[in-house]
């Protein structure tokens, strides 16, 4: 069973309150809107895959405060970011934790990691606010002594919830290889219909992943999963939509989840031998042009096609109907990378 933490109820929202809430909750602005001694970089800098990301460093002498305004007292909020332990030259404690505190104690928790690679996974907790500004304080946790190598955190993101029948005791997305795993647990249903996985690129547009039924009427833990075999490079967005047997339709709280699909890859063309066509998948955290080449038993180019590839996976077939019979050789070049492989394909 996948190693999971159960995060605190999450009632659905029907409407997301992220963008005025924190400022400047993804770094993208650098330090911008936070206090108390940030540290921003890029998570290449704390091992992660290189690219321009901006995350924040949690230590003994870097930490995060802002002032959330705009509440309203008495509703329910979910609050939800990324973690990971620095990994590199300066690798963090293991297990490493850090301290999320809101003010008027409506929320005090210990946040743990213990990943063995730099991996962002998603947390995600409730509070109910006793007052129109909280101050949000993360900080160190105990176990760091005077050290400077800390947690990472990132996509820090706060929205109301407005409390329905369906009660969610846990949503998490977690990275597997190039797959993306999203496994959701609830405590009760009432005339629930079914759920609707959605994802998106920049939690603003969202489209279908998969549709799960749900339980009608449920008093017993349930838990629920689905896989996203292609998830986007980079961030993923998901949330869910739950649809009641009269139609009305709410939705969760966002979760996000790094995948940079790490690996280049591309499989074993099949059928191999073939009588017409052979397909093969193409795995790669970014868009370029994939030369394939296929030559004959004397080194004779019989073919050459560039496809444009964007990032991602994608299935490609390459047709090979009007070629005679024989033993060919596939050659398939990504420039971008300085990715090369080569295969016999056999045509009968």
């Amino acid at each position: 069973m996948k190693n999971l933490f159960l995060i605190l109820i999450i009632s659905f929202i029907s409407r997301s309150v992220l963008a005025d809430i924190v400022n400047n909750g993804n770094f993208s602005s650098g330090a911008a809107g936070w206090g108390c001694s940030p540290e921003i970089n890029t998570q290449g800098v704390y091992s992660g895959v290189p690219n321009s990301n901006n995350v924040a460093e949690i230590d003994m002498a870097a930490s995060l405060c802002q002032n959330l305004t705009g509440l309203t007292v008495g509703v329910s909020y979910s609050i939800t970011f990324q973690c990971s332990r620095r990994f590199g030259s300066c690798p963090s404690p293991n297990p490493t934790n850090i301290r999320m505190t809101l003010s008027g104690g409506v929320l005090d928790v210990i946040i743990s990691r213990s990943n063995t690679s730099f991996d962002l996974t998603t947390s995600s907790y409730t509070f109910i606010a006793n007052s129109s500004s909280h101050t949000l304080n993360i900080v160190a946790g105990s176990g760091f002594g005077s050290s400077t190598c800390g947690m990472i955190i990132d996509q820090i993101a706060v929205a109301q919830s407005i409390a329905l029948p369906i009660e969610i005791t846990a949503f998490e997305a977690v990275k597997e290889g190039q797959q993306n795993f999203i496994f959701w647990q609830t405590s009760s249903e009432r005339d629930n219909d079914y759920f609707t996985l959605e994802r998106s690129q920049n939690a603003t547009v969202f489209t279908f992943l998969a549709e799960i039924k749900g339980a009608g009427n449920s008093t017993k833990l349930l838990d629920y999963q689905k896989h996203d075999e292609y998830p986007y490079q980079g961030v993923t967005y998901y949330r869910l939509k739950q649809t009641d047997y009269n139609g009305v339709s709410t939705y969760s709280s966002i979760v996000a989840l790094t995948n940079n699909l790490d690996n280049i890859s591309i499989n074993d063309a099949y059928p191999n031998p073939t009588i017409s066509n052979i397909t093969f998948e193409f795995i790669c955290p970014v868009k370029g042009n994939l030369n394939m080449i296929l030559y004959d038993s004397s080194g004779k180019i019989v073919c050459n096609r560039i496809k444009s590839m964007e990032d991602g996976s994608t299935i490609i077939e390459f047709d090979l109907e009007n070629v005679a019979k024989g033993i060919y050789t596939l050659e398939l070049e990504f420039d971008e990378l300085n990715f090369k492989k080569v295969q016999k394909v056999i045509k009968n």
